[in-house]
C-alpha cells in the first residue's frame, strides 16, 4: 500500500479541517514525536494547516509564520512538557500576549498523550478554544457582584473577602472605617437624591486618594472601608492627610452646602487582632470613640484607653489625629502587650508610638553585656534618614560605656541632655553622642544587683528639645 507523502497528508488534513471548521471554531493540533512534526491549524482561512519540524521535544517551535508571540510559545511549551512528564491529559487556560487595555484573548487548551504499550509518548493530540467572551462576561458578573452600584467601589461582601485574603498572606495590614459626619442631616435637609450625590463624590475622592495595592469600598449607608496593605504608622498618617485635603477640595469643588467632614477608626494587624471579626470590631470601636469626642478626626484603636467611652483629656492635633494625653501612654503599651501575637513587632510599635507622642527622632532599647563593656541594640525605631542600629553592637568604646554607667548611677539611672552642643565636650560620653548626631537625649539604665542590664534611649537629631518634667515622668513611666 502506497504511503502518503508529507504534502498529501497536509492536503488531507486541510480537507478534514475544512469540514470540521464548518461546525466548530476550535483549532486542532497534533505533535508527532516519531516524525518530529508539529501540525496545527492556522487562524487564517487561506492557510489552514501548518507543519513545523521539531527538535527533541519542542525545541524547534520557532516557526516564523506562526502568529503566536514568544511568551505564548513559552506557555504552550511548558504545558506540553508537563504532559510529557505526567503522561496524562491536561487543561490550560491562559490569556495570550497582546497590547491594548483589555490585553489579549483568552484560550482554553486541552491535550491528551498517545501512548504505546510501554507507556512511551508517541504523540500529543489537542485542541484550543477561544473562551474570551465567556471569561470577560464571567469577570463582569463577578465585578458587579463585588461592586457598590452607587459609588463603583467594592461592596461589603468584597471588603470581607479582601480582608480574608490579606489575613491568609500573614502580612501586616490596616483596616480603616470611615463615616461621613452628620450625614442624616444632609439627607433630611437636602433630600436623599442630594445625599446620594454626596456619597458618590466622597467615594470618588477616596478612590483617587487611596493608591494601589490597597482597596476601598462602601460597606453600607455612609460607611466606607479602606484596606491598606501596610501597618506602618507613617504611611497611615500620610494617607489620612491626603484624605483630609481631598475632602476639603471636594467640598469646595462641588460647592457642597456647609461642606462635609468624616471620622475614622483604625485597626492594625497584628496588634489589634488576627481575625477579620476582631479587626473590624476594633476599627468600629475606634470610630465610635472619635464620634463621641467630637467627630472630624481619626483614632488608632490601640491608642485609645477605652474605645467604648470617651477617653479623658483628649485633644485633636492639627492633622486630625485624636491624641491621648501622656497619662494614658502606659495604657497603650499595656493594651499592646496584652493583645500581641508577635513580641518583636509589638515592641517596634511601642517605640514608634512613643516617638510620635514625645516628638522624638529615635527610640532604642539597648542591652549591656555582663562586664558592662559593650552595648547591643535590641529594638529601635528611627525617623526617616537615620541609620538603623537594630540587632547591632554599638560602636562605643569600653571607656564610653563605663562612663555612661558611672554617670547614670550618680543620676539615679537617668541621664538627661537638653542640647548636646552646649554640653562639655571634654566629657567622652557627650562627645560620642555629638559624633552620632544626637541633639537632645534622655537615657535611662536599669540595674540588677548593681549590674547594668538595659538602656532605654530617647533622642532627637534634627532639633534640640527642652525636656519638661512631664516628658521625664512619661519616659520613666514607660
Amino acid at each position: 500500500m502506497r504511503r502518503y507523502t508529507n504534502d498529501e497528508k497536509i492536503h488531507i488534513y486541510s480537507q478534514l479541517y475544512k469540514t470540521f471548521r464548518n461546525v466548530s471554531d476550535e483549532c486542532l493540533f497534533m505533535i508527532d514525536f516519531q516524525l518530529q512534526e508539529f501540525i496545527y491549524s492556522a487562524r487564517e482561512q487561506k492557510d489552514l494547516i501548518h507543519s513545523v519540524k521539531i527538535k527533541g521535544a519542542l525545541d524547534g517551535l520557532e516557526d516564523k509564520e506562526s502568529s503566536y508571540e514568544k511568551q505564548d510559545r513559552i506557555i504552550f511549551q511548558t504545558f506540553i512538557r508537563k504532559i510529557l512528564e505526567t503522561k496524562t491529559a491536561d487543561v490550560l487556560e491562559f490569556q495570550c500576549s497582546a497590547a491594548g487595555e483589555d490585553g489579549g484573548k483568552w484560550y482554553r487548551i486541552e491535550a491528551c498523550p498517545r501512548l504505546d504499550g510501554e507507556r512511551n509518548v508517541l504523540a500529543i493530540d489537542g485542541h484550543a478554544v477561544d473562551i474570551d467572551a465567556y471569561v470577560r462576561e464571567k469577570r463582569q458578573l463577578e465585578h458587579r457582584a463585588q461592586t457598590d452600584a452607587l459609588t463603583g467601589l467594592y461592596n461589603q461582601v468584597a471588603i470581607i473577602q479582601k480582608t480574608e485574603e490579606l489575613l491568609r498572606t500573614g502580612e501586616d495590614f490596616t483596616i480603616i472605617l470611615l463615616d461621613i459626619d452628620n450625614f442624616r442631616e444632609i439627607n433630611e435637609k437636602q433630600g436623599h437624591l442630594y445625599g446620594d450625590f454626596v456619597l458618590s463624590q466622597f467615594g470618588e475622592m477616596l478612590s483617587e486618594c487611596v493608591t494601589e495595592p490597597s482597596c476601598v469600598g462602601r460597606t453600607e449607608g455612609d460607611r466606607f472601608a479602606i484596606l491598606l496593605n501596610s501597618a506602618k504608622r507613617a504611611e497611615i498618617t500620610a494617607l489620612m492627610r491626603r484624605l483630609r485635603k481631598g475632602n476639603e477640595a471636594l467640598s469646595k469643588k462641588q460647592d457642597i452646602l456647609g461642606g462635609i467632614t468624616f471620622s475614622a477608626g483604625i485597626a492594625r494587624r497584628p496588634w489589634c487582632g488576627d481575625t477579620r471579626d476582631l479587626l473590624l470590631c476594633r476599627a468600629e470601636a475606634a470610630l465610635e470613640h472619635v464620634k463621641l469626642v467630637g467627630k472630624n478626626s481619626y483614632a488608632f484603636y490601640m491608642e485609645v484607653e477605652d474605645c467604648e467611652e470617651p477617653a479623658e483629656n483628649t485633644k485633636t492635633s492639627l492633622e486630625g489625629h485624636t491624641l491621648v494625653e501622656g497619662k494614658n501612654l502606659y495604657q497603650v503599651i499595656k493594651k499592646t502587650i496584652e493583645h500581641t501575637t508577635d513580641l518583636d513587632k509589638s515592641m517596634q510599635y511601642i517605640l514608634e508610638i512613643t516617638a510620635a507622642r514625645l516628638m522624638l527622632d529615635k527610640v532604642s532599647i539597648m542591652e549591656f553585656d555582663i562586664p558592662g563593656e559593650s552595648v547591643y541594640c535590641l529594638y529601635q525605631w528611627g525617623a526617616k534618614g537615620l541609620k538603623s542600629e537594630k540587632e547591632e553592637y554599638l560602636s562605643y568604646s569600653k571607656n564610653v560605656v563605663q562612663q555612661f554607667i558611672m554617670e547614670s548611677e550618680q543620676h539615679k539611672g537617668v541621664f538627661v541632655i537638653d542640647d548636646v552642643e552646649e554640653e562639655d565636650m571634654g566629657n567622652i560620653y557627650n562627645f560620642s553622642l555629638r559624633r552620632k548626631g544626637v541633639r537632645s537625649a534622655i537615657h535611662i539604665i536599669t540595674f540588677s544587683r548593681g549590674v547594668a542590664q538595659y538602656s532605654f534611649q530617647f533622642e532627637t537629631y534634627y532639633s534640640r528639645k527642652d525636656w519638661s518634667e512631664e516628658d521625664k515622668s512619661r519616659i520613666v513611666e514607660i
